[in-house]
């Protein structure tokens, strides 16, 4: 992949990360305690979640613009789609 195929990709990832801490920050201002690893991992999920959004909406023929503004959607609910996600896969499987 040639570094311009990339951007995209990286830009989404970063997006999404930046919506996540938001709203992080967000909540922790509301009153609820703050934890660097939680903040963390909400961050760094956040943003494979945006890629994978990304990389959902080029391989659908969609722009990257559009996969951009999916990813920060993405990136606000964060690890909350992860958990939506495995419980929908667990529903669809059966082992629920």
């Amino acid at each position: 992949m040639m570094k311009h195929e990339i951007d995209p990709y990286v830009f989404s990832g970063a997006v999404a990360a930046l919506a996540q801490a938001l709203m992080y920050w967000s909540r922790t201002a509301k009153g609820e305690p703050f934890s660097w690893p939680e903040f963390l991992s909400a961050v760094a999920v956040a943003s494979l979640m945006g890629v994978l959004i990304c990389m959902a909406a080029h391989s659908y023929g969609l722009g990257y613009e559009l996969g951009g503004a999916l990813a920060g959607l993405g990136g606000m609910i964060g690890k909350e789609a992860v958990s939506i996600a495995v419980a929908l896969l667990k529903k669809r499987s059966g082992l629920l």
